[in-house]
This record gives C-alpha cells, sequence and structure tokens, in this order.
C-alpha cells in the first residue's frame, strides 16, 4: 500500500509521482505557493518516505528520485520575500 498527499497545488502546477514497491508515502505541504513549479517524483523500493514542505526557486522543474530500501527523505525549502 503506497500514499500520496498533496497540500496547495495551484492551476498551472504540475505534479508527477511514480511509485514502484510497498509502502511508500509521498507527501507534499506548501503554505503560500509562491512559484509555479513542475516536480517528477519517482519511488522505487520498500517503505520509503520523501516529504517536501515549502516551495522557491530550486524547486522549480526538479526531478526527485529515491531508490531505496526502508529510507526517508525530508525537504524543507524556504522562500523569504522582503
Amino acid at each position: 500500500l503506497n500514499s500520496i498527499v498533496v497540500n496547495a497545488l495551484q492551476a498551472g502546477d504540475n505534479l508527477t509521482v511514480n511509485q514502484i514497491g510497498k509502502r511508500n508515502s509521498y507527501a507534499y505541504y506548501c503554505s503560500y505557493n509562491l512559484e509555479n513549479i513542475q516536480l517528477t517524483v519517482h519511488q522505487e523500493g520498500e517503505l520509503n518516505s520523501l516529504q517536501i514542505y515549502g516551495e522557491n526557486s530550486l524547486m522549480k522543474n526538479a526531478i526527485i528520485r529515491q531508490k531505496s530500501n526502508f529510507q526517508e527523505l525530508i525537504i524543507r525549502n524556504y522562500s523569504h520575500q522582503f
């Protein structure tokens, strides 16, 4: 059983998630949605976790490949607006 949680995507955003294996989880949380991003995520293996918080220009057109077993990856993006 794999799981995907997505919060705060807007029109124009493009998210592709591929999960191959068992018990993989992907979570994407964005409070402000300041960037228009295209993100591709590929998880392969068993019992992996990927959590992404926030957006900034570094995440635009990002491709994240997680090929492992029993691993957790947390990405925290901060954008300072002045």
